[in-house]
């Protein structure tokens, strides 16, 4: 777990309290000692970074909400608001010191709107693909109001007894927006194999794989797909 600079400030001043009511002189340099050992420890754990307006900020990724994303800089107590339209990518860090990319897409409303949502990037070039995972009805702990569900619910399948559910967006090359994709985890090859020979009919080597490859995972066969068409497709 990450140590919050809420928490790190609530502690400081726990100690600048006990500093003050001793005159034992062993108990204040452990005290400050602590208090740098919890300084140091904040500023390793606090990795996760936002790009915004040409600007990066170091710190903790807080929540996403539904049009700003909460962030809170590495020496400051106070969390910063970012609009989507302004993030150019969100860096979040986990416990096992893997990085995970966010971008900034566009999507169409149903009503045919134009809206701003954060997602998961899992393939980055000309084609994108990106994810989006919640848990049970509600999004995974930290990251709510990711969206998702506000226009079409993108690609839906059922995780672990359907307790869990997975967005994935795919953005063309020649298109503005990222497109979600009605599919669910649990389907059946000519569900998923006709969209996918349709889709990517203009490129052979990703035809070659689906006539060749499979694997039940959908998030694994678009990120395979979508590589293959950025490295052998674009011209």
């Amino acid at each position: 777990m990450k140590l919050t600079n809420k928490t790190f400030v609530s502690v400081y001043k726990y100690w600048l309290f006990s500093i003050s009511k001793t005159n034992n002189s062993k108990l204040k340099l452990g005290v400050i000692f602590l208090y740098c050992l919890c300084f140091w420890k904040n500023e390793v754990l606090a990795q996760d970074r936002i790009y915004f307006n040409d600007t990066l900020v170091h710190g903790t990724f807080k929540i996403i909400g539904t049009k700003k994303i909460r962030f809170t800089p590495n020496n400051s107590y106070k969390t910063i608001r970012v609009p989507f339209k302004d993030i150019d990518s969100l860096v979040v860090v986990d416990e096992d010191k893997k990085e995970h990319i966010y971008k900034t897409i566009t999507l169409l409303s149903a009503r045919g709107g134009v809206y701003l949502q954060v997602k998961e990037q899992l393939v980055n070039g000309p084609m994108k693909l990106f994810t989006y995972e919640t848990t049970g009805s509600a999004p995974a702990p930290g990251f709510g109001g990711f969206g998702g569900f506000g226009g079409n619910p993108g690609i839906t399948f059922n995780i672990s007894g359907g307790r869990s559910l997975t967005t994935l967006y795919i953005q063309h090359p020649n298109s503005d927006f990222a497109e979600p994709l009605e599919l669910y985890r649990r389907f059946r090859k000519h569900k998923f194999i006709p969209w996918a020979k349709k889709y990517f009919a203009k490129c052979p080597k990703v035809l070659d794989a689906i006539a060749i490859t499979y694997s039940s995972d959908v998030e694994k066969n678009l990120t395979h797909y979508v590589n293959l068409y950025n490295q052998n497709c674009m011209f």
